[in-house]
């Protein structure tokens, strides 16, 4: 072999050792690149997720309107789901309102055709159904629904859910909640709040300011009779709409009892110090969702089902449900010790019967014109 043949085999086995060694690193890349999800997939699973991977890496954002979830906790939610996926070019526009706003937005955003929206979160039942008759929901049956109790999947008549359509992960329920610092004895029943000592030190729920609030009292006049409401009205209490502002007050003393009060807030006040404790006499209370729906012309479809599943996926829903402290019908769904200490377990409660559709509009402004008659007409 000549020096010339020489000089072209040293060179031809360069290129093919180069050659082999970027096919090698793109092979591990690909390895590397794969989301942590597929790797816990397999069958027709892993391909229907994947097939949703594709479509979701020429989507650029995810579209999210809610009443419910704080921006922090949907920053910490949303990275999870973007290492989950593999996902990391994807942002998040949050807009968070309250009930009334959020519903405002999307009728308008549908009436004119925008479609600025990928989901919706608001616990308004009616809204939802609404959406229903107009065709604006997406058919979407996440696989993680079937994790769930049917009382918050529209197979019985507790939290609001559409199967095939949505479901209620999270889950609002009421109940009493008071400041041990003040209030000496235990409050076990309704009738305890109606102690004299506590005329004047009462907070109750601006109920007819809020839509979502609303149902709270189309759900406790189901176990209470409008006798008990008259009583608490010549108990001079305060009006607040925002559980967070009852809470804060609660926490500081300035009033000893709240209610209708949602426990996960009351919990969140705890940890930081508050010396609240809640309690839902007998574990009787209505299971008012707030649940997440596609809406149907959504611009990041593959996105927005992603983010379903992960929102009711073990892993995604645990942390979601753990970071609000909501109540959950996720089945052996394993909560922290101090949320389980503080207030009862799902599988405690008695839930209220409600058909959601058809109290229907007319229903709920029925209700809340007796609570006006009631409070605010003496």
């Amino acid at each position: 072999m000549n020096p010339r043949q020489k000089v072209t085999t040293l060179a031809m086995r360069i290129t093919w050792l180069a050659l082999g060694v970027v096919l090698l690193m793109g092979w591990s890349s690909a390895l590397a690149a794969e989301p942590p999800i597929l790797g816990e997939l397999s069958g027709a699973e892993k391909e229907r997720v994947a097939k949703l991977l594709a479509g979701a890496q020429k989507e650029k954002e995810l579209a999210i309107i809610t009443n419910s979830l704080d921006p922090p906790f949907a920053q910490v939610l949303f990275k999870d789901f973007q290492e989950y996926y593999g996902l990391p070019h994807i942002r998040m526009r949050h807009t968070m309102k309250r009930s009334g706003p959020v519903i405002s937005s999307v009728r308008k955003d549908i009436s004119a055709g925008q479609h600025t929206f990928d989901l919706l979160q608001v616990g308004a039942p009616d809204f939802f159904h609404q959406l229903m008759r107009r065709n604006a929901l997406m058919k979407y049956d996440s696989p993680a629904y079937k994790n769930f109790s049917p009382d918050v999947t529209g197979e019985k008549k507790g939290a609001d859910g559409v199967p095939g359509y949505y479901i209620s992960g999270q889950v609002l329920t009421f109940s009493i909640a008071y400041n041990t610092q003040h209030v000496k004895k235990e409050i076990k029943t309704w009738d305890d709040i109606l102690d004299p000592q506590f005329k004047g030190k009462i907070i109750v729920a601006d109920i007819p300011q809020s839509e979502t609030v609303s149902y709270s009292y189309v759900g406790l006049r189901k176990i209470l009779p409008r006798a008990f409401f008259e009583k608490v009205a010549q108990m001079d209490p305060m009006f607040i709409l925002a559980t967070r502002e009852i809470v804060e007050k609660l926490g500081t003393g300035e009033k000893w009892i709240g209610f209708p009060v949602s426990p996960s807030q009351a919990y969140i006040a705890a940890k930081r110090g508050a010396p609240l404790k809640v309690v839902i006499p007998e574990g009787r209370t209505i299971a008012l969702g707030y649940p997440f729906g596609i809406l149907a012309k959504a611009p990041n479809p593959n996105t927005a089902k992603l983010f379903i599943d992960y929102l009711h996926g073990k892993r995604g829903h645990l942390k979601w449900i753990t970071l609000t402290a909501a109540f959950s019908g996720m089945k052996g769904l394993q909560l922290p010790p101090d949320i389980v200490a503080f207030r009862p377990t799902w599988e405690k409660l008695q839930i209220i019967p409600m058909d959601w559709e058809e109290i229907g509009t007319k229903g709920l402004e029925a209700w809340k014109e007796e609570y006006r008659q009631i409070f605010y007409g003496r």
